[in-house]
């Protein structure tokens, strides 16, 4: 009996040798170990174009086994969630943690970026610099995601290990300005912001934007060209009390400036306000500072977004640029007539560049020159046109000449003058 017992005691014993052994081999298996991602919360304020192969960097540390910083593949995208597929090597779970409930910590940035803005480590905080138009572009479709997970307790999860779920936000504030030109006589030639806090950190230990600080006060970043599409886009950090500064240049050298009121900017959130840009150009107001409110506040995720604020209390500066006009008799000029001491604006179609459709009236000449009001100052002058050159794109160029006025034989014709120059061309 007792030798009977003590077959069937080395009998059991061997097995559990041999499933121990087993076991052993299934971790040491690398297949076992390879770490799989399920993500949500994908959302692309812009275009909300995320689509299946769309890359992001994800990061992860001891005791999880592999490369910092890997890029990972978007498939199964669908209601803005989807999993992750490696594009290397991948992740895998440390072999102590198999079967565990021992955290590793993973960071995960979308878009994926080979220059290395996705880079991160458990030492070294991202630093962002959001100041030019590039950046905007690409900071503002920027997703972020922290989680700890494990691999699960228990033998099953040996060869089956959890998926870990990532829950992306974006980390930084996007303002959106609708800009309307009520200025039929300029066009815009750039916008900038300032005044905003653009400079700060993407922390390791969470999906979190801070603002750079120095000596506990928020550095507010130089003026950036804003990124436009139509609109016209910054991103921040997040922060209370900004005043975000808007400032519009015309192509005729004309700007205007408006300042938010105080706005507590909240991580996660567009803010959106309009801008309309009005002046009527005989002369024209160089500074103005105009207080506009931001009156809307919508989670990129929806993509909705309420009606904005508007302008007020604009106070018009004093400063006048030198717009050209152009004065002259027998000619019209979108349906005003000039004289030859009442100036009709020119339109400014570029940097520093102006035109306007002339058109004949009357039984004389139709005679003109372009004229500066602020400088009192006359250009064009002292020949006379035939009559015989078409719209073809050449130009017959007038020197700055006081002595006599152009004399135009053809209806209509475009004047042109760029600051020094003036050129007429028939149109036909």
């Amino acid at each position: 009996m007792k030798k009977t017992f003590y077959i069937l005691c080395a009998a059991a014993t061997a097995l559990v040798s041999c499933n121990k052994a087993e076991v052993a081999t299934q971790i040491a298996d690398s297949s076992s170990r390879q770490i799989s991602f399920c993500a949500e919360n994908f959302y692309s304020f812009n275009t909300k174009a995320i689509t299946n192969g769309d890359a992001v960097s994800v990061f992860s540390g001891s005791p999880v086994e592999g490369a910092a910083n890997q890029q990972y593949n978007i498939t199964g995208f669908s209601s803005n969630a989807g999993s992750l597929v490696k594009a290397g090597a991948g992740f895998l779970w440390g072999i102590t943690q198999m079967g565990t409930t021992t955290t590793a910590p993973f960071y995960a940035i979308y878009p994926y970026s080979a220059d290395g803005r996705s880079d991160f480590s458990s030492t070294n905080d991202l630093a962002w610099n959001i100041t030019t138009a590039a950046n905007v572009s690409y900071a503002m479709n920027v997703l972020a995601a922290y989680t700890t997970a494990s691999p699960g307790e228990g033998e099953s999860k040996l060869t089956s290990p959890d998926a870990v779920s990532l829950s992306f936000k974006h980390p930084f504030v996007l303002l959106e300005y609708t800009i309307t030109n009520s200025d039929s006589f300029d066009s815009i030639k750039e916008v900038k912001i300032s005044q905003v806090p653009n400079q700060g950190y993407l922390y390791y230990n969470a999906a979190l934007a801070k603002p750079k600080m120095e000596s506990e006060t928020i550095v507010l970043g130089e003026e950036v060209m804003a990124y436009s599409d139509g609109k016209y886009y910054a991103v921040i950090f997040a922060a209370e009390g900004q005043t975000p500064k808007v400032t519009i240049e015309m192509n005729s050298g004309a700007k205007a400036s408006y300042t938010t009121t105080s706005t507590d900017f909240t991580q996660g959130y567009k803010y959106t306000a309009t801008i309309e840009y009005t002046r009527t150009h005989s002369e024209v107001a160089s500074v103005r500072d105009v207080s506009v409110s931001f009156t809307s506040k919508e989670t990129w995720d929806s993509g909705v977004i309420s009606s904005p604020g508007s302008q007020t209390s604009v106070e018009e500066g004093t400063t006048n640029s030198n717009w050209p006009g152009i004065r002259g008799t027998n000619l019209t000029i979108g349906g005003s007539a000039p004289t030859w001491s009442l100036s009709v604006p020119m339109t400014c179609i570029g940097d520093g560049l102006y035109e306007a459709e002339i058109t004949k009236v009357g039984d004389g000449n139709m005679e003109f020159k372009v004229y500066i009001k602020g400088s009192n100052t006359w250009k064009g002058g002292g020949t006379e046109h035939s009559g015989t050159s078409k719209w073809d794109n050449t130009w017959s160029m007038y020197d700055d000449d006081a002595s006599g006025n152009i004399v135009w034989g053809e209806s209509p014709s475009i004047v042109r003058f760029d600051g020094t120059n003036v050129y007429v061309r028939t149109k036909n």
